[in-house]
């Protein structure tokens, strides 16, 4: 299991009940439904409710909730604000005890979900929807519905064009010491040991440990004070959180330096799920085109795959670099200590 970097903070709960006044002021959805979709909602409006858990800030959630009451009014949408190792621990917790207290959950421990006979086969909904198989688990059990993409990032006010690493090389350069900061997780680097080889990233991390590279923990507040100026360069930048970042006109920017390492966090319909009808039709929503634009607009973690259209695959195009997808479940724990011990890592 992973490190959840935030068991200290203290947990929000946020629970979004009738985000929207449901009324006869509320359009009825479109009657554009496929006949699996019909007989979902017919099914979610008894139940009345669905229970979501996510990564999402308040802000974006809502925007998603909305979004959803539009298209099916009726259905009471309440939610859960935590990370995915969090929610997992939450959700184990309460299962242990009898408890149902999620239908739609971003998860981080898959394998432990999949040995406890956990999940939904989403099969139906994505014929219904078309949905890409390779944003799949093998069984279908596991939606990619948001990506993120790693790589290295950097301050485009203290870093002139001409001086932009171009390579992981580029970054041994005595000019960046004390200018680097790296995330605690080093996914950018676990998830890269069959590429490279274990053996050769401990000697390069060995040799950026000389940098004296600053410690972070939660890649949006990395991205923050790297806007900010606190450094130069970080290692294990969010794509999608500096892509919203630029909109608000943060000066900071993704280097040329690849291969990048994609992973998709998986949404999964839980089998004990209280509202098993609202969860299904609130999957497939996410999974639909709606669902898939909307992620892109707000999250900024659409697909990034070459073709896809979304912000993250035009900016990796535009990078012109390799993009690696790392497969759900892989356990990166060992390697990940390995790796923050060879670079000095303490924590």
């Amino acid at each position: 299991m992973r490190e959840t970097g935030c068991l200290g903070k203290m947990l929000v709960t946020i629970i979004v009940a009738a985000l929207l006044v449901v009324s006869n002021a509320i359009a009825a959805p479109s009657t554009q439904m496929t006949e699996l979709e019909k007989k979902l909602y017919e099914g979610a409006k008894k139940e009345g409710q669905i229970f979501w858990w996510d990564a999402q800030g308040l802000q974006e959630s809502a925007q998603f909730i909305k979004a959803f009451h539009e298209r099916y009014p009726g259905i009471t949408v309440s939610y859960y604000e935590a990370n995915a190792v969090i929610s997992d621990e939450k959700y184990f917790i309460e299962r242990q005890a009898g408890k149902h207290p999620v239908d739609v959950i971003h998860i981080d421990w898959y394998e432990k979900y999949k040995k406890e006979g956990c999940l939904v086969n989403m099969a139906d909904i994505v014929r219904d929807t078309g949905y890409s198989k390779g944003l799949l688990t093998k069984d279908q059990d596991a939606a990619g519905i948001e990506h993120t993409v790693k790589g290295v990032a950097y301050n485009t006010k203290l870093i002139s064009p001409k001086d932009v690493p171009r390579s992981w090389e580029d970054l041994l350069n005595p000019k960046w010491k004390g200018r680097i900061a790296m995330d605690y997780q080093f996914e950018i680097f676990t998830f890269q040991a069959d590429t490279w080889g274990e053996e050769k990233i401990i000697a390069y991390l060995k040799k950026l440990k000389e940098q004296n590279p600053s410690f972070n923990k939660g890649v949006t507040q990395t991205m923050t004070l790297l806007g900010a100026g606190e450094f130069s360069l970080a290692t294990d930048a969010s794509l999608g959180v500096v892509l919203g970042l630029q909109e608000k006109g943060i000066p900071i920017a993704f280097a040329p330096i690849g291969p990048l390492v994609g992973k998709f966090a998986p949404h999964v319909i839980v089998r004990d799920a209280p509202h098993p009808n609202s969860a299904k039709l609130f999957m497939r929503w996410l999974m639909s085109a709606e669902g898939r634009t909307l992620m892109d607009k707000v999250r900024k973690k659409g697909n990034p795959l070459p073709g896809s259209g979304t912000a993250q695959s035009k900016a990796v195009e535009q990078l012109g670099v390799q993009l690696i997808i790392a497969p759900v479940g892989l356990e990166i724990q060992g390697v990940q200590e390995r790796f923050r011990k060879a670079v000095g890592y303490i924590k």
